[in-house]
């Protein structure tokens, strides 16, 4: 099925948009690199023992914003002035990447969900940041690290910051 706005660039804040997850038996495995993997990226540089500790996703369509969280000392401080109630699992970026596939310019695009952990037992989140030629590049990011305002939180459409 195409997709009516491939090749667009990512909305602007605040905008709700649709997203629709397609779940495949890879994006759902207990090891992150097969996340890593159907973002075609090789999977040999992140098989340094991070795990995916999530429940999954059902495939579904959903309604969404991106949102600034401003200034935050870690992920943890994120989620509260998001909302855990409205983050979504980190697996929305497969979805929000085939959807707008160019990179737009305005920084990292991230989701609060601390599913994966590193190879030192730390908790890691998935993000999207510039790739020098093919658009949007899947990251995994610290959840100690601390977020300035140019990042974007990509959020169930409910919610109101």
């Amino acid at each position: 099925m195409a997709r009516k706005n491939k090749g667009s660039r990512a909305p602007d804040d605040e905008v709700e948009f649709e997203l629709t997850l397609e779940t495949t038996p890879d994006l759902i495995k207990n090891h992150y690199s097969s996340f890593v993997k159907i973002r075609g990226q090789t999977p040999a540089i992140w098989e340094h023992g991070t795990i995916y500790i999530g429940h999954g996703v059902t495939p579904r369509t959903d309604r969404f914003k991106l949102v600034r969280a401003g200034h935050q000392r870690n992920l943890d401080a994120v989620r509260q002035a998001l909302g855990v109630e409205n983050i979504p699992e980190g697996e929305w970026l497969v979805a929000f990447k085939e959807e707008f596939p160019q990179y737009d310019g305005f920084g990292y695009i991230g989701i609060a969900d601390p599913s994966w952990l590193s190879e030192y037992n730390d908790e890691c989140f998935p993000n999207l940041s510039k790739h020098p030629t093919f658009g949007w590049e899947l990251a995994f990011s610290l959840a100690d690290e601390e977020f300035d305002t140019d990042w974007r939180w990509l959020v169930k459409s409910s919610v109101e910051i």
